[in-house]
């Protein structure tokens, strides 16, 4: 099990609602392209409105799995969401904003998952 994923497990498991976001359809010892761009730093895994953030953007409720197209390198994608919530760490606390406020914050590209 890679670090990432047994702390998020181990932290967030009384939530399951937010594990399912970050690790349904795979093996917990395979990390996804959510955990590898998002949440590789430390304090990120930390913030459980950033994981509320990741499962508005890229998770379906309606089919139960992820959106068409977030796991690409494009526009709106986790890689690029990752640069943007380096960029708002910036000026912004991450920690005092609730994931529906970060989710408008974001710049228009991220309308196709919104």
């Amino acid at each position: 099990m890679s670090p990432p994923d047994a702390y998020l497990y181990s932290r967030y498991l009384p939530d399951e609602e937010l594990l399912y976001v970050l690790m349904k359809n795979r093996p917990i010892n395979t990390p996804g392209e959510l955990m590898e761009q998002v949440f590789s730093a430390q304090d990120r895994r930390n913030n459980k409105k950033l994981i509320e953030l990741v499962g508005l953007l890229y998770w379906d409720n309606v089919v139960g799995q992820q959106k068409k197209g977030s796991a690409g390198k494009g526009a709106g994608s986790p890689r690029r969401l990752a640069r943007v919530l380096r960029q708002f760490e910036l000026t912004y606390d991450l920690y005092q904003i609730s994931a529906e406020k970060l989710l408008h914050m974001l710049p228009k590209e991220f309308g196709k998952f919104k």
